[in-house]
Protein backbone atom coordinates (compact mmCIF):
# COMPACT_ATOMS: atom_id res chain seq x y z
CA UNK A 1 0.00 0.00 0.00
CA UNK A 2 1.39 3.39 -0.99
CA UNK A 3 1.20 5.71 2.00
CA UNK A 4 1.31 8.95 0.01
CA UNK A 5 -2.03 10.52 -0.70
CA UNK A 6 -1.47 11.49 -4.33
CA UNK A 7 -0.34 9.20 -7.10
CA UNK A 8 0.44 9.64 -10.80
CA UNK A 9 0.12 6.70 -13.17
CA UNK A 10 1.75 6.96 -16.61
CA UNK A 11 0.96 4.40 -19.31
CA UNK A 12 3.28 4.26 -22.35
CA UNK A 13 1.28 2.50 -25.05
CA UNK A 14 1.66 1.93 -28.78
CA UNK A 15 -0.73 4.69 -29.91
CA UNK A 16 -0.51 7.22 -27.10
CA UNK A 17 0.93 8.01 -23.70
CA UNK A 18 -1.55 8.64 -20.90
CA UNK A 19 -1.37 10.02 -17.38
CA UNK A 20 -3.87 9.65 -14.58
CA UNK A 21 -3.35 11.58 -11.33
CA UNK A 22 -5.39 10.39 -8.37
CA UNK A 23 -5.97 11.34 -4.77
CA UNK A 24 -6.22 8.30 -2.48
CA UNK A 25 -8.69 9.57 0.11
CA UNK A 26 -8.27 6.54 2.35
CA UNK A 27 -7.50 2.85 2.00
CA UNK A 28 -10.80 2.51 0.14
CA UNK A 29 -11.78 5.64 -1.79
CA UNK A 30 -10.12 7.75 -4.47
CA UNK A 31 -10.61 10.84 -6.67
CA UNK A 32 -9.33 11.42 -10.19
CA UNK A 33 -7.62 14.82 -10.23
CA UNK A 34 -6.36 14.83 -13.80
CA UNK A 35 -6.42 12.56 -16.82
CA UNK A 36 -4.69 13.37 -20.10
CA UNK A 37 -3.60 11.62 -23.28
CA UNK A 38 -0.93 12.65 -25.81
CA UNK A 39 -0.83 10.86 -29.20
CA UNK A 40 2.41 8.95 -29.78
CA UNK A 41 2.36 6.23 -32.44
CA UNK A 42 5.54 4.38 -31.59
CA UNK A 43 5.66 2.48 -34.88
CA UNK A 44 6.25 5.77 -36.74
CA UNK A 45 9.57 6.15 -34.93
CA UNK A 46 10.78 2.56 -35.24
CA UNK A 47 13.79 1.79 -37.43
CA UNK A 48 13.98 -1.35 -39.63
CA UNK A 49 15.97 -3.12 -36.91
CA UNK A 50 13.12 -2.61 -34.39
CA UNK A 51 14.74 0.15 -32.32
CA UNK A 52 13.19 3.48 -31.36
CA UNK A 53 14.84 6.29 -33.30
CA UNK A 54 16.56 9.25 -31.67
CA UNK A 55 13.67 11.47 -32.78
CA UNK A 56 11.19 9.06 -31.17
CA UNK A 57 13.23 8.94 -27.94
CA UNK A 58 13.26 12.75 -27.72
CA UNK A 59 9.50 12.98 -28.31
CA UNK A 60 8.83 10.26 -25.73
CA UNK A 61 10.95 12.02 -23.11
CA UNK A 62 9.34 15.37 -23.94
CA UNK A 63 5.85 13.94 -23.32
CA UNK A 64 6.96 12.32 -20.06
CA UNK A 65 8.54 15.62 -19.00
CA UNK A 66 5.16 17.30 -19.52
CA UNK A 67 3.44 14.62 -17.43
CA UNK A 68 6.01 15.10 -14.67
CA UNK A 69 5.22 18.83 -14.65
CA UNK A 70 1.52 17.96 -14.35
CA UNK A 71 2.34 15.71 -11.41
CA UNK A 72 4.34 18.48 -9.74
CA UNK A 73 1.49 20.93 -10.27
CA UNK A 74 -0.92 18.54 -8.52
CA UNK A 75 1.70 17.88 -5.79
CA UNK A 76 1.86 14.22 -6.70
CA UNK A 77 5.30 13.04 -5.62
CA UNK A 78 4.83 9.36 -6.45
CA UNK A 79 4.85 8.30 -10.11
CA UNK A 80 4.08 4.78 -11.28
CA UNK A 81 5.09 4.49 -14.93
CA UNK A 82 4.46 1.41 -17.03
CA UNK A 83 5.21 0.44 -20.63
CA UNK A 84 3.43 -2.32 -22.51
CA UNK A 85 3.84 -4.53 -25.59
CA UNK A 86 5.09 -1.89 -28.05
CA UNK A 87 7.98 -1.00 -25.74
CA UNK A 88 8.64 -4.64 -24.88
CA UNK A 89 9.26 -5.31 -28.58
CA UNK A 90 11.89 -2.59 -28.94
CA UNK A 91 15.44 -3.95 -29.15
CA UNK A 92 16.71 -0.82 -27.38
CA UNK A 93 13.99 -0.72 -24.73
CA UNK A 94 16.49 -1.04 -21.85
CA UNK A 95 18.48 1.92 -23.19
CA UNK A 96 15.30 4.01 -23.60
CA UNK A 97 14.13 3.28 -20.05
CA UNK A 98 17.57 4.14 -18.66
CA UNK A 99 17.43 7.47 -20.52
CA UNK A 100 14.05 8.25 -18.98
CA UNK A 101 15.33 7.40 -15.51
CA UNK A 102 18.49 9.49 -15.87
CA UNK A 103 16.82 12.56 -17.37
CA UNK A 104 13.50 12.61 -15.50
CA UNK A 105 14.06 10.37 -12.48
CA UNK A 106 11.08 8.27 -13.57
CA UNK A 107 11.46 4.50 -13.32
CA UNK A 108 9.37 2.79 -15.99
CA UNK A 109 8.27 -0.78 -15.38
CA UNK A 110 8.19 -2.93 -18.51
CA UNK A 111 4.92 -4.66 -17.83
CA UNK A 112 4.62 -8.35 -18.86
CA UNK A 113 1.52 -9.25 -20.84
CA UNK A 114 0.13 -11.29 -17.94
CA UNK A 115 0.28 -8.22 -15.68
CA UNK A 116 -1.49 -6.13 -18.33
CA UNK A 117 -4.23 -8.74 -18.25
CA UNK A 118 -4.32 -8.73 -14.44
CA UNK A 119 -4.66 -4.95 -14.11
CA UNK A 120 -7.38 -4.98 -16.76
CA UNK A 121 -9.14 -7.67 -14.73
CA UNK A 122 -8.98 -5.46 -11.60
CA UNK A 123 -10.49 -2.58 -13.59
CA UNK A 124 -13.47 -4.74 -14.51
CA UNK A 125 -13.80 -6.47 -11.13
CA UNK A 126 -14.43 -3.16 -9.37
CA UNK A 127 -16.49 -1.35 -12.03
CA UNK A 128 -18.78 -3.94 -13.66
CA UNK A 129 -20.93 -6.33 -11.63
CA UNK A 130 -20.40 -9.56 -13.59
CA UNK A 131 -19.34 -12.92 -12.12
CA UNK A 132 -18.45 -14.96 -15.22
CA UNK A 133 -17.08 -13.46 -18.42
CA UNK A 134 -14.29 -13.39 -20.97
CA UNK A 135 -12.34 -10.13 -21.04
CA UNK A 136 -10.40 -8.80 -24.03
CA UNK A 137 -8.13 -5.76 -24.07
CA UNK A 138 -7.20 -4.75 -27.61
CA UNK A 139 -4.29 -2.34 -27.75
CA UNK A 140 -2.17 -1.26 -30.68
CA UNK A 141 0.38 -4.05 -30.34
CA UNK A 142 -1.24 -6.80 -28.29
CA UNK A 143 -4.49 -8.31 -27.14
CA UNK A 144 -4.93 -9.64 -23.61
CA UNK A 145 -7.57 -12.31 -23.04
CA UNK A 146 -8.78 -13.15 -19.52
CA UNK A 147 -11.21 -15.82 -18.35
CA UNK A 148 -13.08 -14.91 -15.16
CA UNK A 149 -15.31 -17.29 -13.21
CA UNK A 150 -17.08 -16.31 -9.98
CA UNK A 151 -15.17 -12.99 -10.13
CA UNK A 152 -11.83 -14.86 -9.96
CA UNK A 153 -9.16 -14.69 -12.67
CA UNK A 154 -8.87 -18.27 -13.96
CA UNK A 155 -6.66 -17.96 -17.05
CA UNK A 156 -5.04 -15.18 -19.05
CA UNK A 157 -2.83 -14.78 -22.11
CA UNK A 158 -1.26 -11.93 -24.09
CA UNK A 159 -1.34 -12.30 -27.88
CA UNK A 160 0.48 -10.19 -30.51
CA UNK A 161 -2.87 -9.28 -32.09
CA UNK A 162 -3.05 -5.54 -31.50
CA UNK A 163 -4.95 -3.29 -33.90
CA UNK A 164 -1.83 -1.69 -35.42
CA UNK A 165 0.05 -4.98 -35.80
CA UNK A 166 -2.80 -6.89 -37.44
CA UNK A 167 -3.72 -3.94 -39.65
CA UNK A 168 -0.12 -3.80 -40.90
CA UNK A 169 0.31 -7.57 -41.29
CA UNK A 170 -2.90 -7.97 -43.29
CA UNK A 171 -2.70 -4.62 -45.11
CA UNK A 172 -6.03 -3.50 -43.66
CA UNK A 173 -5.19 0.20 -43.71
CA UNK A 174 -6.57 0.73 -47.21
CA UNK A 175 -9.35 -1.17 -48.93
CA UNK A 176 -10.50 -4.29 -47.08
CA UNK A 177 -11.26 -6.91 -49.72
CA UNK A 178 -13.13 -10.17 -49.17
CA UNK A 179 -9.84 -12.02 -49.54
CA UNK A 180 -8.12 -9.91 -46.86
CA UNK A 181 -11.11 -10.28 -44.55
CA UNK A 182 -11.14 -14.08 -44.88
CA UNK A 183 -7.37 -14.31 -44.33
CA UNK A 184 -7.67 -12.15 -41.22
CA UNK A 185 -10.55 -14.18 -39.78
CA UNK A 186 -8.75 -17.47 -40.45
CA UNK A 187 -5.64 -16.18 -38.70
CA UNK A 188 -7.63 -14.97 -35.67
CA UNK A 189 -9.52 -18.25 -35.39
CA UNK A 190 -6.26 -20.18 -35.67
CA UNK A 191 -4.83 -18.09 -32.81
CA UNK A 192 -7.93 -18.79 -30.70
CA UNK A 193 -7.62 -22.53 -31.44
CA UNK A 194 -4.27 -22.45 -29.66
CA UNK A 195 -5.94 -21.37 -26.38
CA UNK A 196 -7.42 -24.57 -24.92
CA UNK A 197 -9.25 -22.88 -22.04
CA UNK A 198 -11.34 -20.71 -24.39
CA UNK A 199 -13.78 -23.63 -24.52
CA UNK A 200 -14.63 -22.78 -20.88
CA UNK A 201 -15.86 -19.36 -22.06
CA UNK A 202 -18.62 -20.72 -24.30
CA UNK A 203 -21.79 -18.56 -24.06
CA UNK A 204 -20.18 -16.11 -21.60
CA UNK A 205 -20.48 -12.35 -22.16
CA UNK A 206 -17.35 -10.58 -23.33
CA UNK A 207 -16.03 -7.50 -21.53
CA UNK A 208 -14.07 -5.25 -23.88
CA UNK A 209 -11.27 -2.91 -22.74
CA UNK A 210 -9.05 -0.56 -24.70
CA UNK A 211 -9.24 2.26 -27.21
CA UNK A 212 -10.08 -0.01 -30.16
CA UNK A 213 -13.13 -1.44 -28.40
CA UNK A 214 -14.29 2.00 -27.23
CA UNK A 215 -13.94 3.40 -30.76
CA UNK A 216 -16.08 0.56 -32.17
CA UNK A 217 -18.73 1.38 -29.56
CA UNK A 218 -18.53 5.11 -30.29
CA UNK A 219 -18.90 4.61 -34.04
CA UNK A 220 -21.88 2.30 -33.57
CA UNK A 221 -23.62 4.69 -31.17
CA UNK A 222 -23.09 7.59 -33.56
CA UNK A 223 -24.64 5.53 -36.36
CA UNK A 224 -27.82 4.90 -34.35
CA UNK A 225 -27.98 8.50 -33.09
CA UNK A 226 -27.24 7.69 -29.44
CA UNK A 227 -25.95 11.01 -28.07
CA UNK A 228 -25.61 10.02 -24.40
CA UNK A 229 -21.90 10.41 -23.75
CA UNK A 230 -21.39 7.84 -20.96
CA UNK A 231 -20.40 4.47 -22.48
CA UNK A 232 -19.20 2.39 -19.53
CA UNK A 233 -21.13 -0.90 -19.41
CA UNK A 234 -22.74 -0.20 -22.80
CA UNK A 235 -23.75 -3.48 -24.43
CA UNK A 236 -23.20 -4.41 -28.07
CA UNK A 237 -24.80 -7.54 -29.52
CA UNK A 238 -23.23 -10.27 -31.64
CA UNK A 239 -24.44 -8.58 -34.83
CA UNK A 240 -22.24 -5.58 -34.00
CA UNK A 241 -18.99 -7.38 -33.23
CA UNK A 242 -18.31 -10.74 -34.79
CA UNK A 243 -15.07 -12.74 -34.62
CA UNK A 244 -14.42 -13.63 -30.96
CA UNK A 245 -18.10 -13.44 -30.07
CA UNK A 246 -18.91 -15.99 -32.76
CA UNK A 247 -16.00 -18.19 -31.69
CA UNK A 248 -17.35 -18.62 -28.13
CA UNK A 249 -21.01 -18.09 -29.11
CA UNK A 250 -21.29 -15.01 -26.93
CA UNK A 251 -24.41 -12.87 -27.19
CA UNK A 252 -23.07 -9.55 -25.92
CA UNK A 253 -19.99 -7.38 -25.66
CA UNK A 254 -19.93 -5.14 -22.57
CA UNK A 255 -17.83 -1.98 -22.89
CA UNK A 256 -15.46 -1.14 -20.03
CA UNK A 257 -14.22 2.45 -20.32
CA UNK A 258 -11.52 1.76 -17.74
CA UNK A 259 -8.21 -0.05 -18.20
CA UNK A 260 -4.87 -0.86 -16.65
CA UNK A 261 -4.40 2.61 -15.12
CA UNK A 262 -7.56 2.21 -13.07
CA UNK A 263 -6.49 -1.36 -12.30
CA UNK A 264 -3.26 0.04 -10.84
CA UNK A 265 -5.31 2.38 -8.63
CA UNK A 266 -7.38 -0.50 -7.30
CA UNK A 267 -4.15 -2.40 -6.62
CA UNK A 268 -3.14 0.39 -4.19
CA UNK A 269 -6.43 0.23 -2.29
CA UNK A 270 -7.60 -2.23 0.33
CA UNK A 271 -11.08 -2.91 -0.98
CA UNK A 272 -13.54 -5.07 0.96
CA UNK A 273 -16.01 -7.39 -0.73
CA UNK A 274 -18.72 -5.15 -2.12
CA UNK A 275 -21.20 -4.68 -4.91
CA UNK A 276 -19.80 -2.48 -7.67
CA UNK A 277 -22.74 -0.06 -7.44
CA UNK A 278 -22.56 0.30 -3.64
CA UNK A 279 -18.83 1.00 -3.81
CA UNK A 280 -19.27 3.54 -6.60
CA UNK A 281 -22.02 5.36 -4.69
CA UNK A 282 -19.89 5.54 -1.53
CA UNK A 283 -16.89 6.75 -3.53
CA UNK A 284 -19.00 9.47 -5.16
CA UNK A 285 -20.43 10.56 -1.80
CA UNK A 286 -16.88 10.83 -0.48
CA UNK A 287 -15.93 12.86 -3.55
CA UNK A 288 -18.83 15.25 -2.93
CA UNK A 289 -17.83 15.45 0.76
CA UNK A 290 -20.92 13.67 2.04
CA UNK A 291 -20.86 10.83 4.54
CA UNK A 292 -20.89 7.39 2.89
CA UNK A 293 -23.98 6.52 4.96
CA UNK A 294 -25.77 9.66 3.72
CA UNK A 295 -29.43 8.88 3.02
CA UNK A 296 -29.16 5.22 4.12
CA UNK A 297 -32.54 5.52 5.86
CA UNK A 298 -34.11 7.05 2.74
CA UNK A 299 -32.63 4.29 0.58
CA UNK A 300 -34.18 1.60 2.78
CA UNK A 301 -37.57 3.36 2.86
CA UNK A 302 -37.50 3.79 -0.92
CA UNK A 303 -36.71 0.13 -1.58
CA UNK A 304 -39.34 -1.05 0.94
CA UNK A 305 -42.08 1.09 -0.62
CA UNK A 306 -41.10 0.00 -4.13
CA UNK A 307 -41.23 -3.65 -3.11
CA UNK A 308 -44.74 -3.21 -1.67
CA UNK A 309 -45.75 -1.66 -4.98
CA UNK A 310 -44.36 -4.68 -6.84
CA UNK A 311 -41.31 -2.90 -8.24
CA UNK A 312 -38.35 -5.06 -7.28
CA UNK A 313 -36.59 -6.07 -10.49
CA UNK A 314 -32.77 -5.68 -10.31
CA UNK A 315 -32.63 -2.70 -12.69
CA UNK A 316 -35.26 -0.72 -10.77
CA UNK A 317 -33.58 -1.54 -7.47
CA UNK A 318 -30.27 -0.20 -8.81
CA UNK A 319 -31.91 3.00 -10.04
CA UNK A 320 -33.72 3.53 -6.72
CA UNK A 321 -30.53 2.88 -4.75
CA UNK A 322 -28.74 5.48 -6.83
CA UNK A 323 -31.32 8.25 -6.73
CA UNK A 324 -32.02 7.82 -3.02
CA UNK A 325 -28.32 8.23 -2.25
CA UNK A 326 -27.43 10.88 -4.87
CA UNK A 327 -30.59 12.90 -5.54
CA UNK A 328 -29.25 15.93 -3.68
CA UNK A 329 -25.66 16.02 -4.96
CA UNK A 330 -26.63 19.06 -7.02
CA UNK A 331 -26.19 21.02 -3.78
CA UNK A 332 -22.45 21.09 -4.50
CA UNK A 333 -23.33 23.58 -7.25
CA UNK A 334 -26.20 25.39 -5.56
CA UNK A 335 -29.15 24.54 -3.35
CA UNK A 336 -31.31 26.58 -5.73
CA UNK A 337 -32.48 24.39 -8.61
CA UNK A 338 -30.88 21.41 -6.88
CA UNK A 339 -32.75 18.83 -8.96
CA UNK A 340 -31.66 20.51 -12.18
CA UNK A 341 -28.03 20.43 -11.04
CA UNK A 342 -28.33 16.80 -9.92
CA UNK A 343 -29.81 15.92 -13.33
CA UNK A 344 -26.80 17.38 -15.14
CA UNK A 345 -24.34 15.69 -12.77
CA UNK A 346 -26.01 12.31 -13.30
CA UNK A 347 -25.77 12.90 -17.05
CA UNK A 348 -22.01 13.36 -16.82
CA UNK A 349 -20.60 11.67 -13.69
CA UNK A 350 -19.95 7.95 -14.13
CA UNK A 351 -21.82 5.68 -11.70
CA UNK A 352 -20.24 2.23 -11.98
CA UNK A 353 -22.62 -0.69 -11.70
CA UNK A 354 -25.26 0.98 -13.88
CA UNK A 355 -25.73 0.60 -17.61
CA UNK A 356 -25.86 3.89 -19.58
CA UNK A 357 -29.63 3.43 -19.92
CA UNK A 358 -30.06 2.94 -16.17
CA UNK A 359 -27.98 6.03 -15.42
CA UNK A 360 -30.02 8.04 -17.90
CA UNK A 361 -33.19 6.82 -16.16
CA UNK A 362 -31.71 7.98 -12.83
CA UNK A 363 -31.24 11.46 -14.28
CA UNK A 364 -34.80 11.59 -15.65
CA UNK A 365 -36.25 10.27 -12.38
CA UNK A 366 -34.65 13.20 -10.54
CA UNK A 367 -35.75 15.67 -13.23
CA UNK A 368 -39.35 14.54 -12.69
CA UNK A 369 -39.17 15.71 -9.07
CA UNK A 370 -39.51 19.29 -10.35
CA UNK A 371 -41.96 18.82 -13.19
CA UNK A 372 -44.01 15.70 -13.82
CA UNK A 373 -44.75 16.24 -17.49
CA UNK A 374 -41.46 16.52 -19.36
CA UNK A 375 -40.34 15.93 -22.91
CA UNK A 376 -38.21 12.87 -23.66
CA UNK A 377 -34.96 14.20 -25.12
CA UNK A 378 -33.07 10.90 -25.53
CA UNK A 379 -35.51 8.92 -27.65
CA UNK A 380 -32.71 6.78 -29.11
CA UNK A 381 -31.99 5.38 -25.65
CA UNK A 382 -35.27 5.68 -23.74
CA UNK A 383 -38.84 5.18 -24.94
CA UNK A 384 -42.18 6.32 -23.55
CA UNK A 385 -42.62 3.20 -21.35
CA UNK A 386 -39.18 3.92 -19.86
CA UNK A 387 -40.28 7.48 -19.08
CA UNK A 388 -43.50 6.14 -17.53
CA UNK A 389 -41.41 3.87 -15.33
CA UNK A 390 -39.22 6.82 -14.31
CA UNK A 391 -42.41 8.57 -13.18
CA UNK A 392 -43.22 5.65 -10.89
CA UNK A 393 -39.73 5.66 -9.41
CA UNK A 394 -39.84 9.44 -8.91
CA UNK A 395 -43.15 9.18 -7.02
CA UNK A 396 -41.72 6.43 -4.83
CA UNK A 397 -38.70 8.59 -3.97
CA UNK A 398 -40.92 11.60 -3.17
CA UNK A 399 -43.19 9.69 -0.80
CA UNK A 400 -40.25 7.95 0.88
CA UNK A 401 -38.58 11.37 1.34
CA UNK A 402 -41.66 12.79 3.09
CA UNK A 403 -42.01 9.75 5.35
CA UNK A 404 -38.30 9.85 6.21
CA UNK A 405 -38.63 13.53 7.16
CA UNK A 406 -41.66 12.58 9.32
CA UNK A 407 -39.91 9.64 10.97
CA UNK A 408 -40.95 10.80 14.46
CA UNK A 409 -44.64 10.71 13.55
CA UNK A 410 -44.74 7.97 10.88
CA UNK A 411 -45.71 4.53 12.15
CA UNK A 412 -46.77 2.32 9.21
CA UNK A 413 -47.63 2.06 5.51
CA UNK A 414 -49.78 -0.59 3.84
CA UNK A 415 -50.38 -0.90 0.10
CA UNK A 416 -53.93 -1.99 -0.67
CA UNK A 417 -55.63 -2.74 -3.98
CA UNK A 418 -56.99 0.78 -4.48
CA UNK A 419 -55.09 2.88 -1.96
CA UNK A 420 -52.02 3.26 0.21
CA UNK A 421 -52.75 3.52 3.94
CA UNK A 422 -50.29 5.79 5.82
CA UNK A 423 -50.50 5.84 9.59
CA UNK A 424 -49.07 8.62 11.80
CA UNK A 425 -48.86 8.46 15.60
CA UNK A 426 -49.98 12.08 16.02
CA UNK A 427 -50.89 15.07 13.81
CA UNK A 428 -48.36 16.29 11.27
CA UNK A 429 -47.86 19.90 10.03
CA UNK A 430 -50.53 21.03 7.58
CA UNK A 431 -47.87 21.83 4.98
CA UNK A 432 -46.99 18.12 4.82
CA UNK A 433 -50.67 17.25 4.53
CA UNK A 434 -50.89 19.54 1.51
CA UNK A 435 -47.79 17.96 -0.07
CA UNK A 436 -49.18 14.45 0.48
CA UNK A 437 -52.57 15.43 -0.98
CA UNK A 438 -50.85 16.77 -4.11
CA UNK A 439 -48.80 13.58 -4.31
CA UNK A 440 -51.97 11.52 -3.88
CA UNK A 441 -53.36 12.86 -7.17
CA UNK A 442 -50.23 11.68 -8.99
CA UNK A 443 -50.33 8.27 -7.26
CA UNK A 444 -53.95 7.91 -8.39
CA UNK A 445 -52.93 8.81 -11.95
CA UNK A 446 -49.84 6.56 -12.13
CA UNK A 447 -50.51 3.67 -9.70
CA UNK A 448 -54.31 3.91 -9.53
CA UNK A 449 -53.92 4.14 -5.75
CA UNK A 450 -54.93 7.07 -3.58
CA UNK A 451 -52.89 8.03 -0.50
CA UNK A 452 -55.00 7.64 2.64
CA UNK A 453 -53.59 9.52 5.66
CA UNK A 454 -54.56 8.46 9.19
Amino acid sequence: MISLKKLSIIDIGSNSIKVLITNLNSKIYYDILCEEKVPFRMSQYMTPDQTLSEEGSKKLIDILSYFKHLSDYHQSKTILAIATEATRRLKNSEHILNQINQQLNIQVELLPGEMEAYYGYLATLHTIDLSDYLQIDIGGSSMEVVLVKNKKLINSISLPLGAIVTSKNFNLGDEITQEKSEAFKNFINSSFNDIPWLKDAIHLPIVGIGGTIRMISKIYRNLIGDNFKLQHQYILTCENFQTLMSYIDSKELVINRYGIRQGLIFKQLDLPTHSVLDYSLCNLLTHFKLDEHHNDRLKQSTLTLANQLGINDPSSVNILKTISKLHQIGQVISYQNVNKHTFHLLMNVQVNGLTPKEQLMCAYTVKLLDRFNIKLEHANVLNEPDLAHCKKLSLILQLASYLTALKQEFTSLHVKENNIQIQFSHPIPSIYIGKLETLSKLYTEVFNKKLMIH
